[in-house]
């Protein structure tokens, strides 16, 4: 079973997501804040950490 710290973004998602969800993570604005209340729930035979809220700015419209 995989190991989730609390606070990873890519922990949120299976691994065999992971180099997809660090492109989008790349691209979104970080957050001074942590996600807030996250629990951890069984995909298959893998623990992912999911966030009740997280706070990240809005993107620009650029």
């Amino acid at each position: 079973m995989t190991e989730v710290t609390v606070g990873d973004f890519s922990a949120c998602f299976p691994a065999a997501l992971r180099s997809e969800v660090a492109v989008v993570a790349a691209a979104v604005p970080t957050s001074g804040l942590a996600p807030a209340a996250p629990f951890v729930v069984r995909v298959d035979e893998e623990l992912v950490s999911i966030p009740y809220r997280i706070y990240n700015a809005e993107l620009s419209h650029d």
